[in-house]
């Protein structure tokens, strides 16, 4: 997880503004989200919950090390 371009841990505090990307499970792509506002106090529902973030991007990850997962072979 990174927290305004740096990395952080899953409970970091964050504020309106801030802008997240996570990476999704299958390493392949990220998606960062910007938080919009924070949730008050107590629970809320999944619907409620969408109002609090938008998608900013979704975008393919390259491997650091120059392998393409789909392929099994070298990114030129």
């Amino acid at each position: 997880m990174r927290l305004n371009e740096r990395p952080a841990k899953a409970a970091a505090a964050v504020r309106p503004g801030d802008r997240v990307v996570l990476l999704e499970p299958s390493g392949r792509f990220e998606r960062e989200f910007e938080i919009l506002a924070l949730p008050p106090e107590g629970s809320i529902s999944r619907a409620a919950a969408r109002d609090l973030y938008r998608l900013v991007e979704r975008r393919a990850v390259r491997d650091p090390w120059g392998h393409d997962p789909g392929s099994g072979g070298i990114v030129p």
